[in-house]
C-alpha cells in the first residue's frame, strides 16, 4: 500500500524528529518533493488566497488604496515599534489588519476602506490586548502555585 504524501505540518514535524532521510524513505519521496510540500509555488492566480474550502478574490481596488495610503496609514497606527502584546509588535497587528482587510472587503469607496482600516485596526489591536492580559492571569497562577 502506497502511503500518501503528508501536509507541511507533519512533514516538518517528521524531519525534525527523524531527520531528512528517514523523511524521504518513509514518504518514498525525494528531497525535490519535500521542498515542493515545504516551499509550494505561487499558483498561476496569486490573487486568490485559499482559506481552508474556499477561495478569496483579492480586489485590486483596496489593495491600491492601501497601496497609495500606506505611509499616512503606517504613521498613523504605528507608534511603538518595540512594545510586544502576544509576540506581536504593533507594526505586526498593523500588517494583519491590513491583509484581514483586503480578504474581508468587497467593492467599496476609498473613504469607506479607509474607515474599515480603522475599525479593523482597532479590534486586532484589541484582540492582541486580550489575549496578553489571559496570558498574564495564568503566567500569575503557574508562578503561585510554583512558590507553594
Amino acid at each position: 500500500m502506497k502511503k500518501t504524501k503528508p501536509n507541511k505540518e507533519v512533514l516538518l514535524q517528521f524531519i525534525y524528529d527523524n531527520g531528512i532521510e528517514e523523511a524521504c524513505s518513509w514518504w518514498n519521496i525525494n528531497r525535490n518533493d519535500i521542498d515542493k510540500i515545504l516551499n509550494p509555488k505561487l499558483s498561476d492566480a496569486p490573487k486568490i488566497r485559499s482559506y481552508g474550502k474556499k477561495d478569496i478574490q483579492l480586489d485590486d481596488k483596496v489593495s491600491s488604496v492601501i497601496t497609495k495610503n500606506y505611509e499616512s496609514l503606517l504613521l498613523k497606527y504605528v507608534k511603538d515599534k518595540s512594545t510586544l502584546s502576544m509576540c506581536q509588535t504593533s507594526e505586526d497587528v498593523f500588517h494583519n489588519t491590513l491583509l484581514k482587510i483586503m480578504e474581508e472587503l468587497s467593492v467599496m469607496n476609498e473613504e469607506q476602506i479607509l474607515e474599515y482600516i480603522d475599525y479593523r485596526f482597532k479590534m486586532i489591536n484589541y484582540q492582541t490586548k486580550q489575549d496578553q492580559k489571559e496570558l498574564y492571569k495564568h503566567q500569575i497562577n503557574l508562578e503561585n502555585a510554583n512558590n507553594c
